[in-house]
């Protein structure tokens, strides 16, 4: 299919080895013809991702939003989209689906995939929160809006999956580089995606309404309890051990298989 055809998937990680591979290519091949997917690999602690893809600079396309990462010191702690906002632009598609390497989903990746073939929302995500419904979030401290937007406007979400559409990717990109904007990204992508008028969509409910796609506590600092949460970290993937995923057809969240957790601090 062409890039136009099927929207592109990015599986970010920043470790790799045989089992993360394993992973990869069990989402890729029940995903074939649903998600076109490129295996990105951003080792450090800055953005310098590893793929075959036509990227222009970071500093450059994202100007004060690399660095404000440059004085945090590193992509953790809330500025991932140096690396895949930069990757999203250059695939140039339609939608984007952005994947961290600890997610899983304890059924058939088609299955959830296929949910959204239709579905024409800017901006799909788990966890949205306004600010009001949880003022103790711990990133709302670091975060930064223009002065004429409000606090009853802020959102917050939680981003190991998403997708994207090619216009907020744009709008994103153009939004961050004057300084305006600061923080996690889990508040800025949706608070600017709001904020700009894109549609936000939260992927829990399926469509029958009968089933949900995750379960977790959005008011809980780790989100639990629930199957994808910031903490505790689960030691195997759903195709090691299907038995220790005790929900079926769920996403999980976070899988580290023989990686380290890294805590905020």
């Amino acid at each position: 299919m062409s890039l136009g055809s099927v929207p592109q998937g990015i599986f970010l990680t920043h470790v790799m080895s045989p089992r993360v591979r394993r992973h990869f290519c069990r989402l890729k091949a029940e995903t074939q013809g649903l998600v076109d997917w490129h295996l990105v690999f951003n080792p450090g602690r800055y953005p310098n991702p590893s793929a075959a893809l036509p990227l222009h600079g970071c500093d450059v396309l994202m100007g004060l939003r690399h660095s404000e990462m440059m004085r945090n010191g590193s992509v953790q702690g809330g500025y991932l989209d140096t690396v895949f906002m930069p990757c999203a632009l250059a695939l140039g598609a339609p939608y984007v689906w952005v994947l961290e390497y600890d997610v899983d989903f304890s059924g058939h990746w088609a299955d959830f995939f296929r949910q959204f073939e239709g579905d024409v929302s800017d901006l799909l995500m788990t966890t949205m929160v306004r600010h009001d419904q949880d003022p103790e979030w711990y990133w709302w401290q670091h975060a930064k809006a223009p002065d004429a937007l409000p606090k009853a406007r802020w959102l917050r979400g939680f981003l190991p999956i998403m997708r994207l559409s090619r216009a907020l990717v744009g709008d994103y990109v153009r939004a961050v580089r004057d300084g305006q904007w600061g923080g996690h990204y889990e508040f800025t992508v949706p608070t600017i995606a709001s904020t700009l008028g894109r549609s936000l969509r939260d992927v829990r409910d399926r469509a029958d309404c009968q089933k949900v796609n995750y379960t977790n506590t959005p008011l809980d600092w780790q989100l639990q309890p629930g199957s994808f949460v910031w903490r505790p970290s689960r030691a195997n993937y759903f195709h090691e051990c299907p038995r220790e995923f005790q929900t079926r057809d769920v996403l999980f969240h976070p899988v580290k298989p023989g990686v380290e957790n890294w805590e905020r601090s």
